[in-house]
């Protein structure tokens, strides 16, 4: 029981999270009616900010909420492209190791003693080459957060691996993502525009809201692809190697 009580915590905090309502004030909207007040804060004490900014980064992705778009987008709308794209990646890996550890702790053994031959055969093959089964999940993209991070964390992998792979794996679309907040003003000047005029005249709800996927460039998105694809074939390559 006290190896479940890391995950415990976790999945209470979250519950009481999600039921408190506080994950909707995650939102450009949000952050648009309130940038006067961080960026002043920012200015005023950038370090304890940055680290503000972070720790709330690491809960958000220890508690698995799919908000790591957007909080990546408003990293690099707050502090800058190459600075929020690095409290990105060091919030998500930290959010992310968390959720590993807590999962590999409490319900690794169980898991893998009622895994099947052809399963627990899987897990070995992953963990041989759990670089870059891992690089292959986080650059494509197509995989949740949590579902890697609590996976990876019940079939065994080391931490080290856990860390150095996700760090690295999510550094294209971080990066991607804080590029796109540092230009979001100039992006959704049309949008923004509206979005203030609607604000001054104290209408009935103003909405400004986009889906951080949708700033993507498709020539990024195929280039991610094509990462992940490589980090597939050199798997494939080897065990062709072995099996030689």
């Amino acid at each position: 029981m006290i190896r479940l009580l890391p995950l415990l915590i976790i999945a209470g905090v979250a519950a009481f999270v999600w039921s408190q309502g506080l994950v909707e004030h995650v939102s450009l909207a949000r952050l648009f009616e309130a940038r006067d007040v961080i960026e002043a804060r920012i200015i005023a004490q950038p370090a304890l900010s940055l680290g503000l900014f972070y720790l709330a980064y690491t809960a958000m992705a220890a508690m698995a909420f799919p908000v790591s778009p957007l909080l990546s987008m408003s990293a690099g709308f707050l502090f800058g492209p190459l600075l929020g794209a690095a409290v990105s990646i060091a919030g998500a890996t930290s959010g992310g190791a968390v959720l590993f550890l807590a999962a590999r702790t409490g319900l690794s053994r169980f898991f893998q003693a009622r895994l099947g031959e052809r399963l627990r055969g899987f897990a070995a093959g992953f963990r041989e080459d759990a670089a870059s089964y891992m690089l292959f999940m986080r650059v494509a993209i197509i995989f949740p957060s949590w579902f890697v991070n609590i996976g990876t964390g019940l079939i065994g992998i080391r931490l080290k691996t856990f860390l150095w792979t996700t760090a690295l794996g999510i550094m294209p679309v971080t990066l991607a993502f804080a590029f796109a907040g540092s230009g979001l003003e100039r992006v959704l000047s049309v949008e923004l525009a509206a979005w203030h005029a609607c604000s001054a005249q104290n209408a009935a709800p103003c909405s400004f809201e986009i889906h951080p996927f949708a700033l993507l460039q498709p020539e990024l998105i195929f280039a991610m692809l094509v990462l992940a694809g490589l980090a597939l074939a050199s798997v494939l390559v080897r065990q062709r190697w072995r099996a030689k």
